[in-house]
């Protein structure tokens, strides 16, 4: 199961007004909706989803719109001395090895070869591996409908709330669906850096040019690595490392990118503004979630 990056969610969450506080009125719009489509809308084949809104969460996944067309990284990319911002394509794939740790002396600019090593020591240029870079979820139409039928089905979300996003899960258009999928796309690894004590606001990380987050590939015994930070369409099944701390690395003030501005996203990838229906479906995606915890795992109408 995969989430959009936070900082993205939290950026939806700035874009998006607040769901009205009231429900009568909330759910005869809908039904007004449902009457006005019921002469339109057509049956639609149901498949598994592998998305999961039985957690809480609507998650955005999907046929991820092809580089050349639309580049989306420039307009969330967070990276910063600490952060690494990076796009996935969830067609290409690396199957290689992924050893715990790599030595990496000539660490810095561009690509550089790495050694694996046993085990992770203490000294410069030592990266660790973290994770593998994992596809992100496919999601349709016909998928979500399918997820809220499941939801509603194990009781995770109430039959008013998952009859009100059905709808405009059916509204929204096609193209809405693609950009939350390019979206989804889009990582952001953090937390590598270290503050400084006594220091508020100020982080220890590597020396300039030299990258804390890199990903990594075989090549010809070694290892050829760069910095994930900025990356475009990195291969599922990429490993990423990350630096372990050596006595050269410095310590500036913390710095912060600004907010990604979403609407104008959304604007730049659609051609046209979001329509109220999409609104509404990316205020579930990020309020279903803390609204199935603190209601004990059943979704409430939203106030």
């Amino acid at each position: 199961m995969t989430e959009l990056d936070p900082t993205i969610a939290a950026a939806l969450n700035r874009l998006v007004p607040p769901v009205s506080s009231d429900p009568v009125s909330f759910l005869a719009a809908a039904k007004q909706r449902r009457e006005a489509l019921a002469t339109t809308r057509r049956r639609r084949t149901r498949r598994t989803l592998v998305v999961a809104l039985a957690a809480g969460v609507l998650l955005a996944g999907g046929v991820a719109i092809a580089a050349t067309q639309f580049d989306v990284l420039p307009w969330l990319d967070r990276s910063t001395r600490s952060d690494a911002t990076f796009s996935v394509d969830p067609n290409t794939r690396y199957d290689g090895s992924a050893p715990a740790a790599l030595r990496c002396p000539g660490a810095g600019p561009g690509e550089f070869t790495c050694s694996p090593s046993r085990a992770a020591f203490h000294g410069k240029r030592t990266y660790v591996f973290t994770e593998r870079i994992e596809p992100q979820p496919q999601i349709t139409r016909d998928r979500l409908l399918e997820e809220l039928d499941q939801a509603e089905q194990h009781g995770m979300i109430d039959p008013a709330t998952a009859a009100s996003l059905r709808l405009d899960v059916e509204t929204a258009g096609d193209d809405f669906y693609r950009a939350l999928s390019l979206l989804a796309s889009v990582r952001t690894n953090g937390g590598g850096s270290e503050s400084v004590p006594g220091q508020p606001g100020y982080e220890l990380v590597p020396p300039d040019g030299v990258p804390l987050w890199v990903a990594c590939h075989a090549e010809e015994g070694s290892f050829t690595c760069r910095d994930l930070a900025h990356s475009l369409d990195v291969p599922v099944g990429t490993p990423t490392y990350m630096l372990m701390r050596s006595d050269d690395w410095v310590a500036p003030r913390r710095t912060e990118s600004p907010t990604p501005d979403i609407a104008g996203l959304f604007h730049a990838m659609l051609g046209r503004d979001l329509q109220p229906s999409e609104i509404r479906i990316l205020i579930a995606l990020i309020t279903v979630g803390g609204e199935a915890k603190t209601s004990g795992g059943k979704v409430v109408p939203a106030q």
